[in-house]
């Protein structure tokens, strides 16, 4: 359980980065194939938060980024190693 506990963080951790970080950051940074991939999601799902980023969503990116990650990062080490 503690491996798939573990895959789980680092499974979200990349949904924080290469998804949601396109909301704050320009597109030109990314890769077509991650612009396409946030445009099929958004249309996909309706994602109405990701496809007009409005300022409070982006102040939670940001804590997701800076609070959220690390703090996944250092629990998939403890589920994995402890």
């Amino acid at each position: 359980i503690d491996l798939a506990i573990s895959i789980f963080f680092l499974a979200n951790i990349s949904t924080v980065l290469l998804i949601e970080t396109q909301a704050l950051l320009p597109t030109w940074i990314f890769p077509k194939l991650l612009q396409a991939l946030l445009k099929w999601h958004v249309h996909a799902n309706g994602d109405f938060l990701l496809r007009r980023s409005p300022p409070f969503y982006l102040g939670i990116i940001s804590g997701n980024i800076f609070i959220r990650v690390p703090l996944m990062l250092l629990n998939a080490y403890a589920f994995y190693y402890g």
